[in-house]
């Protein structure tokens, strides 16, 4: 409640409180619109009978007359929906002010009070949540392709807050997430097995990648390659295998085996074919490149280059 209020009779401001205005459950503030003074005068007012017929004949020339004055801007418009809003709790069936002042005073209102709008939004919404509930479903089903569209755009527009957000969520719901994923995964296994082994068909070297993780994983080492990472790796040889220069299907050479601890990371994977990935096995790489006939020292300095290696030390391992 503001501390002053003005009287909507004689234009004058007082303090608000029950002193100078008396109260009404009704209105946002609990207060009448006039003061007691003009109340008083206007209580004095209606009981002269010549007032009460004079009173009379106006309300009766009002709800016949065709026109009406908007309290607002003074403008006489045709007395109707289509420059009224309807009122049905008024004594006349329309609130006072024409559309044009009504819309401009409830944007000016919304500029003036944000927070107060949005809170009030808020708690309509809560508190008719069923209404809206349906009102949105209804309006997806009516207009399916431009949510899709404007959530689409949403999505790109604001792609680091989404993600943000999700990994918020993820990590505050971890247990119900993870228990979620758990019970689908139970009532679904069929359609998983399905999709799963179609998927190993669908992209072998993901499945190759995801058993290689694994099995760095089992061991304790840094597995931390990537699908992109090994499309680079091929494009840097050239699709060829980077010892013979093969154009067989490549497998991931590891340059320090795993069985001595060799990581499954950029700075220890190249592109083979599956003869020099088979007859290196665990050897060290250098020693056995060095013995094939395929070696050159350019082929050696293009590996080391692609490790990462300076002066004999690799740089990558350091990052």
């Amino acid at each position: 409640m503001s501390s002053f209020k003005k009287c909507n009779k004689c234009n004058e401001w007082f303090p608000a409180n029950t002193q100078y205005f008396k109260p009404q459950k009704g209105n946002k503030d609990g207060l009448r619109g006039e003061c007691r003074e003009c109340r008083k005068i206007y209580d004095e007012l209606i009981k002269n009978p010549e007032y009460k017929i004079t009173r009379a004949k106006e309300e009766l020339e009002i709800l016949t007359s065709s026109t009406k004055e908007c309290s607002d801007c003074g403008g006489l418009f045709p007395r109707n929906s289509e420059y009224f809003y309807v009122r049905p709790d008024t004594k006349y069936g329309f609130r006072n002010e024409c559309k044009t002042c009504t819309v401009d005073n409830r944007r000016k209102y919304t500029l003036e009070n944000p927070e107060l709008v949005a809170e009030n939004r808020k708690q309509y919404r809560i508190d008719n949540i069923e209404k809206f509930t349906e009102k949105d479903k209804r309006y997806r089903e009516q207009n399916h392709d431009a949510v899709v569209v404007r959530k689409k755009r949403y999505s790109i527009a604001n792609k680091e807050v989404i993600a943000v957000k999700q990994r918020k969520y993820h990590l505050d719901n971890i247990d119900s997430i993870s228990e979620n994923r758990r019970l689908y995964y139970q009532n679904n296994k069929e359609y998983f097995a399905v999709n799963s082994k179609q998927w190993r068909i669908d992209h072998p070297e993901e499945q190759r990648i995801t058993n290689e993780r694994r099995r760095s994983r089992v061991r304790n080492l840094p597995h931390t390659f990537t699908t992109k990472q090994w499309k680079d790796t091929k494009e840097y040889f050239n699709n060829k295998c980077a010892f013979c220069e093969a154009e067989e299907p490549l497998a991931m050479e590891h340059l320090i085996p795993v069985k001595n601890f060799g990581e499954f990371t950029r700075d220890n994977i190249v592109c083979a074919c599956k003869s020099c990935n088979s007859s290196k096995h665990t050897k060290e790489w250098k020693t056995w490149f060095r013995r094939q006939s395929t070696y050159t020292l350019d082929k050696e300095q293009k590996i080391l280059s692609y490790l990462g290696y300076k002066n004999g030390i690799q740089q990558l391992s350091l990052v």
